[in-house]
């Protein structure tokens, strides 16, 4: 996974568990870890660019295309912005995060434990 500025305020290591124990090939777990970025990052920038004012959001895309691990610098950016202090930015985006890893982790879950139509268990009751 790519370094970026949310790296560490919510740990990915579960998802990344589950990915090791698919019995996948290697190429096949690093597909995966590719698509968890791929999924994570865009949830991330429209979750700040929908919290930030619209004439901030080119700033902020600039900024984040420029130095995209630099937590201190896009925190205090957004901060700015919003009129928040960073400590806010980050529970903002830690409560995100871990919206999008409990929607992975749910995606990786075997089907079979709950029906993807309800929610549900799907087996049948002990008697």
């Amino acid at each position: 996974m790519s370094k970026l500025f949310w790296d560490g305020i919510v740990e990915f290591e579960e998802i990344k568990a589950v990915i090791s124990q698919t019995g996948s090939l290697s190429e096949e777990r690093e597909e995966l870890d590719m698509l968890v970025d791929a999924t994570v990052t865009p949830k991330v920038l429209e979750s700040i660019l929908d919290q930030l004012p619209k004439e901030h959001h080119k700033g902020f895309l600039e900024l984040f295309g420029d130095i995209p691990y630099d937590k201190e610098t896009i925190f205090g950016f957004i901060s700015e912005k919003k009129g928040i202090n960073t400590e806010e930015v980050e529970e903002m985006l830690r409560g995100k995060l871990n919206e999008i890893k409990e929607n992975i982790l749910q995606e990786l879950r075997p089907q079979d434990e709950i029906s993807v139509e309800t929610r549900t268990e799907s087996k049948p009751p002990v008697k």
